[in-house]
C-alpha cells in the first residue's frame, strides 16, 4: 500500500505511471459506511490517463459505487 508520502516521491520517478495500479478509498459519506474502505484498480497510464493528475490525497471525490464493494480489497472496481 501506498501513503501520500510514498505518492509524492512516485511522482518524481521516471517509471511513475507504471508504479500505480489501485487506490483504496477511505469513505466518509453516506455515515453509515463512514471509515470503511473502498478499493479501485488503475488501468494505467494508456487506459486512464496520468494517475497523479487523476487523484490526489486530502481531496474529497464524489462517487456512486455498489454497496458490496464497500470492504471489498480486492480492486474490483474501475476508476
Amino acid at each position: 500500500m501506498c501513503y501520500e508520502k510514498d505518492f509524492e516521491m512516485l511522482k518524481k520517478t521516471e517509471q511513475k505511471n507504471l508504479a500505480v495500479t489501485g487506490f483504496v478509498w477511505e469513505i466518509v459519506l453516506p455515515q453509515e459506511h463512514q471509515g470503511k474502505a473502498l478499493s479501485s484498480h488503475f488501468d494505467g497510464a494508456l487506459a486512464s490517463g496520468d494517475p497523479f493528475r487523476a487523484f490526489s490525497f486530502k481531496k474529497t471525490y464524489a462517487i456512486t459505487a455498489p454497496e458490496k464493494a464497500i470492504g471489498d480489497t480486492n480492486f474490483r472496481l474501475c476508476f
